[in-house]
């Protein structure tokens, strides 16, 4: 004797999967978010890597720049040795994809340049020559939705940027 199932059978399997459903695509968006994220920040770190190489290799102060929009840096270097006050772009970066990742105008983080030594100054030093190498710390993170400044934090990373070249990242 065949036995069919019934109909609420049928309705039970079809709620069971499609919580399942619902819940493995929920888990699919965290994990490609976090894998967007720890690869902007990965960027990030590797363009500061580039900037002491660069530094290092035409024996010039390198900055890193980060723009008012929250999204964007430039990587410029010193336009003449002895020149301060004189850099042109080398790179623009929006290394989350066009969202924020820092708060405009905010403390997240600061300008800073490297020189063919590695050491580490804030832009607002570079024209002091008996200011001293500085700890610079950016703190990065991505928020909900469309990123803006209303929405939870997700991720957030911070960056240490050590005086004579060393970095950490923390979470």
């Amino acid at each position: 004797m065949k036995r069919g199932f019934s109909l609420v059978e049928l309705l039970v399997v079809m709620v069971i999967a499609g919580v399942l459903l619902i819940v493995s695509i929920n888990i699919a968006s965290n994990v490609i978010t976090k894998s967007k994220f720890s690869g902007g920040v990965n960027k990030i770190i590797a363009d500061i890597a580039y900037a002491k190489e660069l530094a290092s290799k035409e024996n010039r102060w390198v900055k890193i720049d980060f723009k008012n929009d929250g999204k964007t840096y430039t990587i410029d270097k010193q336009k003449k040795i002895g020149d301060l006050s004189q850099f042109v772009v080398v790179k623009r970066r929006q290394p989350m994809e066009g969202k924020m990742f820092f708060t405009p105008g905010g403390n997240d983080v600061t300008d800073f340049a490297i020189n063919s030594r590695g050491e580490v100054k804030k832009v607002s030093d570079l024209s002091n020559p008996t200011a001293l190498p500085s700890e610079i710390i950016l703190r990065i993170w991505i928020r909900k939705g469309d990123g803006s400044l209303s929405n939870p934090l997700i991720y957030q990373r911070t960056i240490r940027i050590y005086p004579y070249g060393g970095i950490k990242v923390e979470k």
